[in-house]
């Protein structure tokens, strides 16, 4: 057997043999981070920890099962996990893997940043604390995560911690679900938030009634 499996109703087939090494595990501990070798210099568009099949991927995603498009005529398929496929409508084979770094700007400074993994850090340029996810969203760490520091910086989107630490403190009533449900759905600065209507903050995920609470407080924040 040359490696070669069948797909469903025969549309799609590895052309490769599974990789039992990945390179890129799908949990990563988001510990702080600050060493010099988790950041991508301009010229280090790659990790130096994947081999040469995965350092070239034209179809990247962030998580499996995915759909991809053909990066020869666009069709789309769905693939269940990362390796070489061929396409159903041209017969093009492909990779595909996972990202092999994050690019994304400081959300403090607007500089350019590329990393190999998710996690916090400290920009290059200005030195402030961020948090980086597998998405390339970029948010801003605050320093102490209180009402004065945020109100200082009103547009910048902060991450889940800070959000937490601050709106708490604030709204006591809100829980840590809450917070990670409005901060998943957009809701990271304290912009959108003040300016955010009763109904759109209980879509994101919290009741009505804390929904009520929420947009009521954040007017007179």
């Amino acid at each position: 057997n040359d490696g070669t499996r069948s797909r469903s109703g025969g549309s799609q087939s590895r052309v490769r043999e599974e990789t039992t090494d990945d390179p890129f595990p799908r949990t990563t501990s988001t510990s702080s981070r600050s060493r010099a070798d988790d950041w991508l210099d301009e010229d280090s568009p790659t990790s130096d920890t994947q081999d040469d099949s995965d350092a070239q991927m034209p179809a990247s995603v962030a998580s499996f099962p995915a759909v991809v498009a053909c990066p020869s005529c666009a069709a789309k398929m769905r693939v269940q996990q990362k390796g070489t496929y061929r396409c159903p409508s041209c017969s093009e084979t492909f990779p595909v893997g996972k990202p092999s770094q994050i690019t994304s700007n400081c959300p403090w400074c607007d500089v350019k940043i590329q990393v190999k993994r998710k996690g916090d850090y400290n920009c290059p340029s200005c030195e402030k604390r961020l948090t980086l996810d597998i998405d390339g969203s970029a948010t801003a760490q605050l320093q102490k995560a209180t009402k004065k520091e945020w109100k200082e910086n009103p547009d910048i989107p902060v991450n889940a911690d800070s959000l937490w630490e601050v709106l708490h403190k604030f709204i006591p009533d809100l829980t840590r679900e809450d917070i990670e449900n409005l901060h998943a759905n957009g809701f990271r600065s304290l912009t959108n938030l003040s300016s955010a209507e009763e109904i759109d903050l209980a879509l994101a995920g919290i009741s009505a009634d804390k929904a009520k609470m929420l947009h009521s407080n954040m007017k007179k924040f």
